[in-house]
């Protein structure tokens, strides 16, 4: 294996296998060959470790080549020596990385015939958290992937074994995915123990499998998916005055949604006035979820609202997609009487950007946009060009009502500098929250998804609901001075970060005289 092949390597990794989750994901595992085990040169002090290797996530390989156990011994200085024992002699490469997605040792030879193990040093500096990646790539058949997870506490100068673990139920650790939809990952079922704060961290459907025991005592997965249906920051108290944006037009340019669904899911069933598909796709992850937070019965900020919807392929790379999608809007848009016209159109992603996925026809995006504004739709997406550089925040449980706790960044993840953003910056809750479900199986199945994590793309919708909810209470406000005021009457929290504050925004609204 050369140079050139890792970086191909890591970026697949990166993509489809997440370096940090290294999990085994439930497939079912072809017959395990004879072992042949390490010959030790003095005797095991300790009991064997038992699921200490994992399949990563990306391939579902005919497992040719497989790493069997490994024989580790720590020094003082926590110095490590692996010996890697593999299945069967192959031609080609194999390589260790860490966590960091850094390669520790590589090397382009194989195992020649009557060899069968693979002696690796790690220096103590890249060995501290204890996890690795072993790819082993041979010249015929499929690379194969491995997770090698060695345990946190251990005594200097003793030998341990990690046996092969592909049929152990792997840690839980937090922030993981947990969602039946993704067809792996899901049955937790085994999982000795899940405390509250590593429940609120998961992402996990209605098919997600949660053990029997062990679990919270006052905080059930279904408790935690309802009380994160609230968009938070005080919108069901607006809605409890009756500010729902209703009335009020709105467009969101996303991912499918299965077309069965739009007339039956719960969250947004008879909201749509007219939904488009461009792709010759007819379902996402990502479609219903942006459609609930923006006018979902339960999740969303403006659940009274008309919604236009076109569906575009968002990994073309092509801002074409968008652009002819925008296009149509505005067309449409023109037809529509004075009082049902499209005021904000929701797109979370970033057609037009030089550094995002789309490299090709960002012109053509941006000339849309202002086309759009010139018939008076706002257009939002995650990039600064919407007049503001929304960011994402999350709310902890106990403080979910007040803008001003706002926690800036992820959970795990919280940012600090609110100096080093762009001006016109404002906070909007992305993570914590439960949105419509895929429905990849039965309708009952995964209506909705928790995400203890989510992405700038659910905070996006969010924005564009609540300013719905000032469109409603002065349809005559132009997109300019809705902005203005949203950015005005911000929030600031503990750490000076501006957090979008609907009450006060409303509240900004009303007092304007007409």
């Amino acid at each position: 294996m050369n140079l050139k092949r890792l970086p191909a390597a890591l970026a697949a990794l990166a993509l489809t296998s997440n370096l940090t989750a290294c999990q085994n994901h439930g497939e079912s595992q072809p017959e395990r060959p004879e072992q042949q085990p390490l010959e030790a040169d003095q005797q095991l002090l300790s009991e064997p470790v038992p699921a200490g290797i994992y399949y990563t996530a990306s391939w579902t390989p005919k497992h040719r080549v497989q790493l069997q156990e490994v024989l580790w011994q720590a020094d003082e200085q926590g110095n490590l020596a692996l010996e890697l024992a593999i299945s069967s002699p192959f031609a080609g490469g194999w390589a260790l990385l860490n966590s960091e997605e850094t390669a520790i040792q590589q090397q382009e030879q194989g195992l020649s015939q009557g060899e069968n193990q693979i002696s690796i040093s790690i220096p103590a500096q890249q060995a501290e958290n204890r996890e690795f990646i072993f790819l082993l790539t041979p010249d015929k058949g499929e690379w194969e992937n491995f997770c090698i997870e060695l345990p946190q506490n251990w005594e200097a100068g003793q030998k341990y074994l990690l046996q092969d673990g592909r049929f152990a139920q792997p840690p839980l650790r937090t922030y993981s995915e947990a969602r039946s939809e993704l067809g792996r990952n899901y049955d937790l079922s085994k999982i000795e123990q899940i405390s509250e704060s590593k429940l609120r961290s998961l992402t996990f459907d209605q098919g997600t499998i949660f053990p029997e025991t062990g679990m919270p005592e006052n905080l059930t997965p279904e408790q935690l998916m309802e009380q994160a249906m609230d968009p938070g920051l005080g919108v069901r108290q607006l809605r409890q005055q009756g500010v729902d944006g209703q009335g009020v037009s709105v467009a969101i340019i996303d991912q499918p949604i299965p077309k069965r669904h739009l007339t039956t899911h719960p969250e947004y069933a008879g909201k749509f006035k007219i939904y488009q598909n461009f792709t010759e796709f007819d379902s996402s992850m990502h479609g219903p979820a942006v459609a609930s937070l923006l006018v979902g019965e339960n999740c969303g900020v403006a659940p009274g609202a008309r919604l236009y919807y076109a569906a575009v392929n968002s990994a073309s790379g092509d801002a074409k997609d968008y652009s002819d999608a925008l296009n149509w809007l505005i067309h449409l848009n023109q037809t529509l009487p004075e009082g049902e016209k499209i005021r904000v159109v929701s797109v979370s992603a970033a057609p037009g950007s030089k550094t995002g996925p789309f490299t090709q026809n960002n012109e053509l995006w941006e000339e849309a946009r202002q086309r759009a504004l010139a018939e008076g739709m706002l257009v939002l997406d995650v990039t600064e060009k919407s007049g503001v550089q929304f960011m994402r925040g999350y709310c902890e449980p106990e403080t979910i009502q007040d803008p001003s706790k706002l926690v800036a960044g992820e959970p795990g993840r919280p940012d600090s500098n609110p100096g080093g953003y762009l001006w016109r910056t404002l906070e909007v809750p992305t993570s914590c929250r439960t949105t419509a479900g895929m429905w990849v199986g039965s309708e009952e199945s995964s209506q909705y998804t928790y995400w203890g994590v989510g992405g700038l793309s659910w905070g996006i919708p969010y924005a564009a609901g609540v300013l719905a909810l000032g469109w409603q209470i002065r349809p005559d406000l132009s997109p300019d001075q809705m902005l203005d005021l949203l950015l005005k009457t911000a929030a600031k929290n503990d750490l000076g970060f501006p957090c979008i504050n609907p009450p006060a925004f409303i509240q900004a609204i009303r007092e304007i005289s007409q």
